[in-house]
């Protein structure tokens, strides 16, 4: 059901933000002339959705049509190219945006006719990759994300290949019996726990939530969930002294402090907002109440040298935070989140003031400041953020960071 979205800027900060978004669109209405990749967290199914939201935005039909065409473009380059099914970079992230595009009325077109040959070669996949590669549950670029892009097909066969990952999911688990907890070791690692939303334990909070909204035995999963969130739990720090309630990962051969950064991918943020939605899905009140204390504490967090944010992308830096906190306050209508967004979006903002920059912004890569136009890390990711920032237009695409 869409939710009511409220703009969020004004005044001067607004006319900047307008104007940095119509300077992105510029960039990458041109760059739709010449696809080449169909990745949504890249340059492909990505700039479909930014060409898309803002055209609703503009009321433009030239980008709602160049749309429609990036949309053929990735459609033709996932046939001619050679199968490729993670969701970051991959097919099932590319079908994920078709989907959505259709759902939310920007695009027309028969989901069953275009993919059902691609569902059961995507259930191969997606339990090899559980099984047999060092991705493993990974949701950018292992199993949950092709699982997630499954249960977004809601028909009975892909929700029988979700419930085929689920049980190679149960497997895996290490059950602590005297405990009550439930953890899983980080991919080819040995007593090795990433927390991560992008690549973690937090992913598989947010995916069993998911998994039990929509089917009818919810025992088992729930208590995998619940004993899952014990674990993490039992690793919680003093914030006081490490600033994050969290580590970024937790080495058990080593238990040295691990504070963690402020940021979609890693970190109380992705957590938070993933401990939020299994709240909901297990109608937990002191869960739902922990997991907003764990974000209203990421509101007090604004020194550079503790949120590790050095440029405005949505993985990790300063829009994606706005974003966050963006939704947070239309979801619970806390002021606290409302401020914070409007800081991070001024911080976002500020960041774009380099001269041989894209729309003024750079990304890190390896330490270094480059160009990049991609959804994740880019300009076509903060065109987006900014959109949700100005305009009445619920950013319902965040969906597929496992926000909404």
């Amino acid at each position: 059901m869409e939710q009511k979205w409220d703009s969020l800027l004004t005044t001067k900060a607004k006319k900047i933000a307008i104007a940095k978004i119509d300077e992105i669109a510029i960039i990458l209405s041109r760059s739709a002339e010449n696809i080449n990749d169909i990745a949504l967290m890249g340059d492909g199914a990505g700039l479909a959705l930014f060409l898309a939201y803002y055209g609703r935005y503009k009321g433009s039909k030239e980008h709602q049509n160049c749309c429609n065409n990036v949309v053929e473009m990735i459609l033709g380059l996932s046939i001619s190219n050679e199968p490729y099914f993670p969701f970051a970079g991959g097919i099932s992230g590319m079908c994920w945006t078709v989907q959505h595009l259709n759902d939310n009325g920007f695009i027309e077109a028969d989901i069953d006719e275009l993919f059902s040959d691609l569902d059961a070669p995507m259930k191969d996949i997606m339990l090899r990759y559980m099984n047999e590669s060092d991705y493993g549950y990974d949701f950018l670029h292992g199993s949950i994300g092709i699982a997630f892009y499954l249960l977004k097909r809601k028909n009975i066969k892909c929700r029988a290949y979700v419930e085929l990952l689920f049980n190679e999911l149960k497997k895996k688990a290490i059950v602590d019996d005297k405990n009550k907890t439930v953890k899983w070791e980080s991919p080819a690692m040995v007593a090795f726990y990433d927390f991560g939303l992008a690549h973690g334990l937090a992913t598989i909070v947010n995916f069993l939530s998911r998994y039990i909204d929509i089917i009818e035995d919810k025992e088992i999963p729930s208590k995998l969930l619940r004993g899952l969130i014990k674990f993490m739990r039992h690793n919680e720090q003093d914030p006081k002294i490490f600033n994050s309630y969290f580590p970024s990962k937790l080495d058990e051969r080593d238990f040295a402090p691990n504070p963690s950064r402020l940021a979609w991918c890693y970190g109380d943020l992705g957590i938070g907002i993933s401990l939020f939605r299994a709240s909901e899905t297990l109608d937990d009140y002191e869960l739902k109440t922990y997991s907003l204390k764990i974000l209203s504490h990421a509101v007090t967090r604004i020194d550079p040298n503790d949120t590790k944010v050095e440029d405005a992308g949505l993985c990790h830096g300063a829009m994606g935070n706005a974003l966050i906190f963006n939704r947070l306050y239309n979801m619970t209508g806390q002021e606290e989140f409302k401020k914070s967004a409007v800081y991070w979006y001024d911080v976002g903002l500020d960041m774009g003031i380099h001269k041989d920059g894209l729309a003024g912004y750079k990304a890190i890569h390896s330490g270094n400041l480059v160009n990049d136009s991609t959804f994740l890390n880019g300009i076509t990711g903060i065109g987006l953020s900014l959109i949700s920032a100005v305009s009445n237009i619920e950013p319902r695409w965040d969906e597929c960071l496992l926000i909404s």
